[in-house]
């Protein structure tokens, strides 16, 4: 009995650790809250709305979120994207079937429409300054741009589902979307948007959110299968990353080529919300909050690696000043690795494809591919290798087109996948 008190004893404090982390902030809305964005440690903003029978709303904060004050909640409407470039200057666009656009130069103290221009409803924005900014048109599937600070816009592209758009700087961008029910996207410029390079992502349904920390690390994240990628080629190419976090991943932040978080949760039960955090650039992930379904949440923010904000489905706001490290107890618990051996990518492939594989515990591990025939052709993997998640590439120069297999041995655990080489 008293064993069984002091594992209660521990659990309780465990869960009350995993959560103290983040604290919760009062918003004074139960209106959903779509995105988050802070200038300083001092002074951000939160947006959102109800897409029927209520209103927009958009909050502002001086004191780190201890405070939020609504400063615009009178038009039956809903805002999914807020950015500022300075104290005074920003925008939060948003819309049902047609856009909204807002524009603040006074801290969000007052919104205007800055633009007469109408387009379907605007999912998400990305300013470099004052004037120049791009704006997802998820409606017509489009991506608008601006340069004279939101007063008239031009469309860049039109094709598949967009959600999100990224710019690094006025040249280099990336936005990220779905073909439809079966197949993530991403397209990518070098050239500010005038052209994009398009490229199709055939293990996840949907993609949600992207984020690079610089020309070449970055990662994006979504749902179908519920994965988290990365590039390190610039958006060239994608690999998939192992981890049963956040059930449906909605957002994610870098600070840094090793430290990030992925908020998610759909709003609804049975899909908790969640936030994970990586320290290894993806390798793993370690939950740091979970909360209940009706906590979903869309947008998560840091201003340096230690302070960060979330915000969710019911209004919440949550806020961290530690990085929601834990403490007291292990930063792996609630997300554990297990044995995996993705799908190759891409598939079919020429010449070249990477593997991505997962361990739970250390273990000699093994990977070989073999031709049509059951011969052994190469060995990618031989050695131990620590639990993590791993890609390795595979470059079919010197074997002809065909069928190929690829098998990995990991203790007892052992998988075989096809593969198709086109020249």
């Amino acid at each position: 009995m008293k064993r069984l008190i002091l594992t209660i004893l521990i659990t309780s404090t465990s869960i009350l650790n995993i959560c103290a982390q983040w604290v919760n902030q009062p918003s004074g809305t139960t209106k959903k809250l779509f995105s988050v964005y802070f200038f300083n440690e001092n002074t951000g903003w939160a947006v959102g709305g109800i897409y029927a029978g209520s209103a927009v709303i958009i909050l502002k904060t001086t004191n780190g979120g201890e405070n939020w004050i609504t400063k615009y909640d009178s038009i039956n409407n809903v805002l999914h994207s807020v950015q500022f470039v300075n104290e005074n200057t920003g925008w939060a666009v948003g819309g049902t079937l047609r856009s909204l656009i807002l524009k603040s130069i006074d801290g969000g103290m007052n919104w205007y429409n800055p633009t007469s221009e109408i387009f379907g409803y605007l999912s998400s924005i990305c300013f470099l300054d004052p004037n120049t900014g791009w704006a997802v048109d998820e409606y017509y599937n489009g991506i608008i741009k601006t340069t004279n600070g939101g007063e008239n816009w031009i469309y860049q592209y039109n094709g598949y589902t967009l959600h999100t758009v990224f710019f690094i700087d006025y040249n280099t961008g990336w936005a990220v979307g779905d073909e439809g029910l079966f197949n993530g996207n991403v397209i990518r410029t070098t050239n500010g948007g005038e052209n994009w390079s398009y490229q199709t992502i055939n293990f996840v349904s949907s993609l949600r959110s992207v984020f690079f920390i610089n020309h070449s690390t970055g990662w994006t994240i979504g749902y179908g299968n519920n994965k988290i990628l990365k590039s390190t080629t610039g958006g060239i190419d994608w690999f998939p990353l192992q981890y049963n976090g956040a059930s449906i991943p909605n957002s994610v932040f870098f600070t840094d080529e090793n430290n990030g978080w992925v908020a998610g949760g759909y709003g609804i039960s049975p899909d908790p919300a969640r936030i994970i955090k990586t320290t290894n650039g993806g390798l793993n992930w370690s939950l740091q909050y979970d909360a209940e379904p009706s906590n979903g949440f869309n947008s998560i923010f840091f201003i340096n690696q230690y302070t960060g904000w979330a915000v969710g489905s019911s209004g919440n706001i949550l806020k961290t000043t530690n990085g929601g490290s834990l403490v007291g107890i292990s930063e792996n618990i609630g997300v554990n690795l297990n044995y995996l051996l993705d799908q190759n990518y891409p598939n079919p492939f020429n010449p070249s494809t990477k593997i991505n594989y997962s361990l739970p515990v250390t273990q000699h591990t093994v990977l070989k591919i073999y031709n049509v025939l059951g011969h052994e052709i190469a060995t990618l993997v031989n050695e131990k290798k620590n639990a993590g998640s791993y890609f390795i590439e595979f470059n079919g120069s010197n074997f002809p087109s065909g069928i190929y297999f690829y098998q990995i041995w990991a203790g007892d655990f052992t998988e075989t996948r096809r593969m198709l080489l086109i020249k």
